[in-house]
């Protein structure tokens, strides 16, 4: 019998290749991958587009009345994604995405702006990324974006994560502190994720950031100079109809200026499901002083919440959540902390009208709340909402009726009641053959109404208008246009807005390129002249596709 060798490399294929991708570089397009002859898949995808457009603003309140700047302006961008496939299953990609623009109030510190950047390279058990990174490492660790380096590397059941650099508003923020509106972070941190059997994984991190007060950073002024040290501890495990993660944590900051604090943090959250229904809970503490790199956990949050999702019938599912919560300031030397606490409750319902009413589908909901603060000052919120809405090949349909209260102890004369409806109906056409032509018209409105105590009542209106339509290879057209009005007081006039948005678009070259024309209009007036504003945007933009 004949020997048969293992051979050194195996060929990944397409959906393995295209997993790791994803996993590596959360958030870019997923590649299309092209066989090219020495067995690499290569695929290029770009986009650039030039803009010239004349914008004219006229305002009662001077250059305070508007964001938009008067003049004639052009505007380029370019984006780029670019991916390698090897034999092998290694994937080397290279995207990025730039703007440049000589109208201020787009870019309004610098002409030019690198929006994206980012060259990576994923084989086997490893990934590596520089640029724009996205470390994700739990709710009490790393959740930030950062202008960095990101890696993984897979050591059998043992996965480590690091990353370094630098959290700055935008590249150009990194080399020229005169553009900048916030301080520049430097920022790094680690993650050993370890499964402890076919239920159980547990993590350990550690992260560290320092914040600097730069002498020409004239934006970075109040801005101390601070060191932030953090450590977390956390479990995932999923065992049956339970599911539960958990994460301890501890913070240290050093701070020049109002000292140095140390921070705890807890979380855990847990899924139940019995049957179809989906019980879940969680508490949740994070000490006032805490800190650390995620976005996602809040100093000062302590909360214990219980919801619940239950599809009772093929027709009605239901949902609540109860929950308790704690909100406390950090004391300064110049501020006592400031705690409040609040209880609310949510019930929820969805009803489908099923085979013999296709398309049909009502909700309901209601929402309850009361703050306590101190002093012992109240405030209670109620909301109710109810709607129908209808969704068909042909007609799409919907109409919603809302009503909210509130009552505050402490300022008994912002008491209010608001009742609104909202709706809107859609009809669309589309020729018989396949991908010929289709167009649709809207029609949607809103009127909400508040009283307040004292007898002050204010009353906003609109309604809008949409038409679309759609010849493939020839033409897209999309116009809006809208009327609104809002009074304030009962005695007080009314201030009346208008607006048109217009889109006119002609593929040119095939579908490489395309010719856009677009039109932007708004005006608003009343009784008093400083609320009177005009904005007309008229332009045109080449598209090309490469």
């Amino acid at each position: 019998m004949a020997a048969h060798s293992q051979p050194l490399v195996v060929a990944a294929s397409d959906e393995e290749v295209i997993r790791g991708w994803q996993a590596a570089m959360p958030g870019s397009p997923t590649p299309v991958l092209t066989p090219q002859a020495d067995g690499t898949r290569l695929t290029w995808t770009g986009a650039a587009t030039a803009d010239a457009y004349d914008t004219r603003v006229r305002s009662g309140s001077g250059y305070t009345g508007s964001p938009q700047s008067n003049g004639t302006f052009g505007k380029a961008s370019t984006q780029g994604d670019a991916r390698w496939v090897h034999g092998d299953g290694t994937v080397d990609a290279f995207g990025f995405r730039t703007l440049h623009t000589d109208d201020r109030s787009a870019l309004p510190r610098s002409a030019y702006q690198l929006g994206n950047l980012q060259v990576g390279r994923t084989a086997g058990a490893w990934s590596f990324a520089a640029g724009d990174v996205a470390p994700n490492f739990s709710r009490l660790s790393s959740a930030l974006g950062v202008r960095g380096a990101l890696g993984q590397v897979n050591l059998g059941p043992v996965a480590l994560s690091g990353f370094t650099g630098r959290v700055a508003e935008s590249w150009e923020a990194l080399g020229r502190p005169v553009l900048r509106t916030q301080p520049v972070r430097t920022v790094h941190g680690g993650k050993l994720e370890l499964p402890l059997g076919e239920t159980l994984k547990v993590h350990a991190t550690s992260q560290q950031y320092a914040q600097e007060r730069l002498p020409n950073d004239s934006a970075a002024a109040g801005a101390p100079r601070a060191v932030s040290r953090n450590s977390t501890l956390g479990l995932q495990y999923a065992k049956g109809d339970l599911t539960l993660t958990g994460e301890a944590a501890t913070s240290r900051l050093d701070d020049d200026v109002h000292g140095d604090r140390e921070g705890h943090a807890g979380v855990v959250d847990g899924t139940w499901r019995m049957g179809t229904a989906a019980l879940r809970f969680g508490a949740h503490h994070i000490d006032p002083g805490y800190t650390s790199l995620s976005q996602g956990a809040t100093p000062g949050v302590e909360e214990a919440y219980v919801a619940l999702d239950w599809p009772v019938v093929s027709w009605l599912t239901l949902g609540g959540d109860v929950r308790t919560s704690r909100n406390s300031t950090l004391a300064t030397e110049l501020m006592q902390a400031v705690v409040s606490r609040t209880r609310s409750a949510a019930l929820n319902a969805t009803v489908n009208f099923g085979s013999e009413w296709p398309g049909w589908s009502a909700t309901l909901q209601r929402a309850v709340s009361e703050s306590t603060s101190a002093g012992d000052q109240r405030q209670a919120n109620e909301a109710t909402s109810a709607g129908i809405t209808y969704y068909g090949p042909v007609w799409n349909f919907q109409l919603a009726r809302s009503r909210a209260v509130v009552e505050n102890s402490s300022y008994p004369a912002g008491n209010s009641t608001t009742e609104g409806w909202t709706g809107n109906v859609r009809r669309n056409w589309a020729a018989a053959e396949a991908g010929a032509w289709t167009a649709a018209v809207g029609l949607s409105g809103r009127s909400q109404v508040q009283r307040m105590a004292l007898g002050l009542r204010s009353e906003a209106r609109d309604v809008a208008v949409q038409v679309s339509a759609d010849r493939p290879g020839v033409a897209n057209l999309s116009l809006a246009a809208a009327i609104g009005t809002l009074q304030q007081a009962t005695d007080a006039a009314p201030v009346r807005t208008r607006s048109v948005q217009a889109d006119v678009t002609v593929p040119i070259a095939g579908d490489a390129a395309q010719l856009k024309f677009y039109l932007r209009y708004s005006t608003r007036d009343g009784a008093d002249p400083v609320l009177e504003l005009m904005e007309r945007t008229v332009g045109l933009q080449l598209a090309v596709r490469f």
